[in-house]
């Protein structure tokens, strides 16, 4: 009988210790939280929508899901949580009007910005390995190009294009899927 109730008292520890483990810890994510201040467009083209989220994790409660639909939508990230999740606000549809004015989180490769270039709007962007325009330029982005959002810093934005991951610069984004920030 003894063995039974050690066994069963085991067995609910584990499950206890695996349970807590899957949480999210708050006080970890707002250690690692980073202000941004970049504006997007959202690339997920799921028919069911982009799902904003209370927390950064894809456990976290639904708060809406942005459906794209026959327009774009863009929006504002204000924040980063340093694992792949970026807080947002202010999403609005190009037919719809706003559709978000609250806060919530996003996974930042469901989203995207444009690109331009600085001081001519046709030259092409370049893409910096850090957040310094004195560090190494890894490539050249053509202007008007798509690149997907990894993460942000400030009003740097880290993006992957065609393979390569690196840093643009606030000069070099264009974030409104209505214009071609000229």
């Amino acid at each position: 009988m003894k063995k039974i109730i050690l066994i069963t008292i085991a067995i609910i520890t584990l499950i206890s210790a695996g349970y807590s483990q899957k949480k999210v810890d708050v006080d970890a994510v707002k250690s690692t939280q980073k202000s941004c201040d970049v504006h997007a467009n959202i690339l997920d083209n799921d028919p069911n929508g982009l799902n904003v989220r209370a927390t950064p994790d894809k456990s976290g409660k639904v708060l809406t899901s942005l459906i794209m639909g026959d327009d774009q939508i863009s929006l504002d990230i204000i924040g980063t949580s340093g694992n792949g999740w970026v807080k947002i606000t202010n999403a609005w549809h190009g037919g719809r009007g706003d559709l978000f004015k609250d806060t919530g989180w996003v996974f930042a490769t469901m989203l995207a910005t444009g690109t331009k270039g600085f001081p001519n709007y046709d030259s092409p962007a370049k893409l910096f390995s850090t957040q310094s325009k004195k560090s190494k330029v890894l490539m050249q982005i053509p202007s008007e190009s798509e690149v997907k959002i990894l993460d942000c810093s400030g009003k740097w934005v880290k993006v992957s294009y065609k393979g390569t991951n690196g840093w643009l610069a606030p000069e070099n984004q264009c974030g409104s899927p209505f214009t071609t920030c000229s």
